[in-house]
């Protein structure tokens, strides 16, 4: 019957709740923030591993001040 149909609609909204809000806790749990960084195109995720290569977390940010500056060479 058409009642039948309410149980399914009522399982897949559940997993689709646990789908999209069930990830801000582990989020947080992993990163001490309720998002991850959004990767919104190349030139975000290369200035984001950029960030992780110089100062060792993704999450922040590095400046050209935080570039080594080269030794010089004695001629």
């Amino acid at each position: 019957m058409w009642y039948e149909v309410i149980y399914s609609f009522g399982v897949t909204s559940a997993f689709m709740f646990g789908v999209v809000y069930m990830s801000a806790p582990f989020n947080y749990w992993d990163t001490g923030r309720w998002h991850r960084r959004w990767y919104s195109g190349i030139r975000t995720e290369q200035n984001t591993k950029r960030d992780h290569r110089l100062t060792g977390n993704m999450y922040v940010l590095s400046t050209l001040d935080s570039i080594p500056d080269a030794e010089e060479k004695a001629v």
